[in-house]
């Protein structure tokens, strides 16, 4: 029986209660799961970034001269020397 359901028969027979710290040690314990988990996250989260610290990144270069396109008496030349 589910955790959910042992909560249902606990509200529909309120008088028997026998079952109450059953369900509460298993409440902690879900709490307890969730709160390792949720270290577990963190620690992996802050190795990761650790890591991705250590790869470098290199920034592209900026050329500060950009190439004109080439004139028309350019592509003349061009062609008659390719002929």
């Amino acid at each position: 029986m589910t955790l959910y359901e042992r909560i249902l028969k606990l509200i529909e027979n309120s008088e028997d209660l026998s079952d109450l710290p059953n369900i509460a040690k298993e409440v902690q314990d879900l709490e307890n799961a969730l709160q390792e988990r949720e270290d577990k996250i963190a620690r992996l989260y802050e190795t990761n970034r650790k890591y991705l610290a250590m790869i470098p990144v290199e920034e592209p270069t900026v050329d500060d001269k950009e190439e004109e396109p080439p004139s028309i008496d350019d592509a003349v030349e061009a062609i008659k020397q390719s002929l």
